[in-house]
């Protein structure tokens, strides 16, 4: 028997049963539907929580990450901090040698033995204990006595001037080895200190020369020579009072 017949048997009406059978198809595709819902709701969840655990791994990889970089950038600094502390003495008893050894040469009063008013024996002991060679020392004992004073006084100012050169020289290169692992504000303090003395030492060996001697002749308002004289050693004082600040520390973390 069909749903029809089974319907006319029990005497249910057309309408009736269209209603009976709408009403139960709305049943079973609500049920369908709800059941689809669902399910989709459950990929979405598990899609969620698939994307929040890869979320959550890539941020895990990039903490890591982050760390293992500071890390390396903390002992990279370190390594350079402790390079630097060892580089820093040398390049600073370069500097104190040079420093010194070129206001020597440029002081306005030279100290030089008046070797034309010793006696032979005291000339020959001073000869002695000289620096000069000993075709040098053959030289001056033909001189005069005024003579010898010129010929002597030219001498000591030449090594003077190979003191100062060797002493540039020296600080040149400690500069230089050490310049990569200087922090960059100490190294310029360096440079603009050593390119005052530079400047001094170049225009001295000039003048000597045209053998101005350091004269009225030669010289203008940027004479380094005259402005090292005159500021050389406050700048040099004051790059060691830098470097006291910068590099002495105190148990309570204060600069000396």
């Amino acid at each position: 028997m069909t749903a029809w017949e089974l319907i006319s048997s029990v005497g249910i009406s057309a309408v009736t049963a269209g209603t009976v059978v709408w009403g139960g198809a709305k049943v079973v595709a609500g049920k369908w539907l709800d059941t689809r819902f669902a399910n989709r709701l459950e990929a979405v969840k598990l899609e969620g929580q698939k994307q929040l655990e890869a979320n959550r791994q890539e941020h895990a990889s990039y903490i890591e990450a982050m760390k293992f970089e500071r890390a390396g950038l903390l002992d990279r600094s370190a390594k350079l901090n402790q390079r630097e502390f060892e580089i820093i003495p040398d390049i600073w008893k370069n500097a104190t040698e040079a420093h010194y050894a070129l206001l020597q040469v440029i002081s306005v009063w030279q100290q030089s033995p008046d070797v034309g008013r010793m006696t032979d024996p005291q000339f020959e002991a001073c000869l002695a204990e000289s620096r000069l060679e000993d075709w040098q020392k053959s030289e001056i004992r033909e001189l005069d006595s005024y003579k010898r004073n010129t010929y002597y006084a030219d001498a000591l100012e030449f090594f003077r001037l190979q003191d100062a050169n060797i002493a540039l020289v020296g600080f040149n290169r400690a500069a230089a080895n050490g310049s990569i692992f200087l922090n960059p504000e100490t190294h310029a303090k360096f440079e603009g200190f050593g390119n005052a003395m530079r400047k001094t030492f170049r225009r001295w060996t000039l003048n000597r020369q045209f053998r101005l001697d350091g004269d009225k002749v030669g010289r203008d308002a940027n004479d380094p020579i005259e402005a090292y004289r005159e500021n050389g050693d406050t700048e040099y004082q004051e790059l060691g009072r830098y470097l006291r600040e910068r590099y002495w520390i105190t148990p309570q973390g204060q600069a000396v």
